[in-house]
């Protein structure tokens, strides 16, 4: 699924400093507010199917702005900042016995966003050249990951998600860790401590590749497993000389993160 290209410009247009937070913000919101206060429900235009445009042109852009460029990325984790700190809309009166928001936290809870970012989620690069670019699929994951390291939003799990093809699977051929092997990274590079921290556990949606069979989340034996491998990789001849850099990144990242060097 994609955003809408209208939304996606505009965006676009704040990321190249040619157009000011407030005014963007104001012009995507207002609409959606609009929507949600006259209670519209199962249109084109309902606030939730305008949140879906929304969220899915931010990850559009996303996709677009190399994670390297700090600066383009960190705009847009202000810019999801700045929708959490919008007030909420007043809900409709009389409310519809069919309204979905009984929360009333339009802006507070990002609403749509979960639901957005797990349907992006689907398309991951393959080898039948389906899905997002191994390019688009880095930069949407280093995002993702900066939006959680700034506790605007909670997709930590997604960094099992993403590190599990890669770091917890017996047999990965060349082309599948070219593809995949920088969205893992980043998540080291840019959520690390964080990740090393955490002991949560997630059940099912947590669980294993072939070679972890431990906890279903993270744990100091998870991370260290994702070490092992990433300096494997970081080795491999047989993969880019891209790839095994950006392995070798994550790999120091981690190495000082759990204070291996100093």
């Amino acid at each position: 699924m994609h955003g809408s290209p209208a939304i996606t410009q505009t965006i676009q247009e704040y990321i190249d400093n040619r157009r000011d937070l407030s005014d963007l913000i104001s012009t995507l919101a207002e609409p959606i507010e609009k929507a949600y206060t006259e209670g519209r429900i199962d249109t084109p235009d309902s606030a939730e199917e305008q949140l879906w445009s929304l969220w899915l042109s931010v990850l559009d852009v996303a996709k677009r702005a190399p994670h390297t460029n700090s600066d383009a990325q960190m705009k847009l984790v202000d810019l999801m900042a700045a929708f959490k700190a919008r007030p909420n809309p007043p809900a409709p009166s009389p409310v519809p016995d069919d309204w979905v928001w009984r929360g009333g936290n339009l802006w507070t809870n990002l609403a749509i966003l979960g639901p957005s970012v797990r349907e992006d989620w689907n398309s991951p690069p393959s080898t039948s050249n389906a899905g997002t670019s191994p390019e688009e699929w880095t930069n949407v994951n280093a995002f993702i990951a900066r939006l959680t390291n700034a506790c605007i939003a909670d997709f930590l799990l997604y960094a099992i998600w993403s590190v599990r093809p890669v770091l917890e699977e017996d047999e990965v051929s060349t082309a599948e860790l070219d593809m995949l092997v920088p969205a893992a990274a980043v998540w080291f590079l840019y959520l690390g401590e964080r990740i090393h921290e955490s002991d949560e556990e997630y059940g099912g949606p947590g669980r294993g590749g072939t070679v972890w069979t431990g906890k279903k989340g993270f744990c100091k034996e998870r991370w260290q497993l994702w070490k092992e491998r990433m300096a494997i990789i970081s080795q491999n001849t047989g993969i880019s000389v891209d790839t095994r850099d950006i392995a070798n990144e994550a790999l120091k990242t981690m190495d000082t993160i759990d204070g291996t060097t100093k």
